[in-house]
């Protein structure tokens, strides 16, 4: 599980223009204008939730229990980076009594993206899947991001993607 941002202006990882000419790269500053998504992947199925504002330590508990929604039947690990809204002191009695019904979070070492399984799905889709680099409005932008986020997890859900 893992929280990620999108900007109007997604970096662009490559371009290309006539030799003795530059190329001009249109950008949007944010200015609030992001889009945040927390979203979990377990190997054949990706699920996703998109914000609008501030991804909060409420928030992440919210989608941690929709990922369990018979809690007790079995163990769940969820694995995490350390991001402060994971470990904040207002929702730890709630994370308490989450492990009570068989819901475990594990951290992973600091600084150790590339040990969360998420985060080529996060490369692909700002890469692949958003073939827009450059969103005018906040609601264009949410749109683009809803519709790359449910491409990805259709397309993964029905084996057609390399996870």
């Amino acid at each position: 599980m893992d929280e990620t941002g999108f900007a109007p202006s997604l970096p662009t990882t490559y371009s290309w223009s006539r030799r003795g000419q530059r190329k001009v790269i249109q950008y949007q500053a944010p200015k609030g204008r992001r889009v945040n998504v927390v979203g979990a992947y377990s190997g054949d199925e990706f699920t996703f939730h998109i914000e609008s504002g501030k991804l909060t330590a409420e928030l992440f508990l919210a989608f941690i229990t929709t990922l369990v929604p018979n809690p007790g039947t079995q163990p769940v690990v969820i694995v995490l980076d350390n991001y402060s809204i994971h470990k904040a002191k207002r929702i730890q009695p709630s994370i308490k009594a989450l492990e009570r019904q068989g819901l475990y979070l594990f951290f992973l070492p600091p600084y150790s993206p590339e040990l969360n399984l998420i985060e080529p799905c996060w490369r692909y889709i700002k890469h692949e899947r958003m073939i827009v680099r450059l969103f005018e409005s906040q609601c264009a932008l949410h749109q683009g991001v809803e519709d790359a986020l449910v491409q990805y997890a259709t397309e993964l859900n029905t084996q057609r993607l390399p996870a």
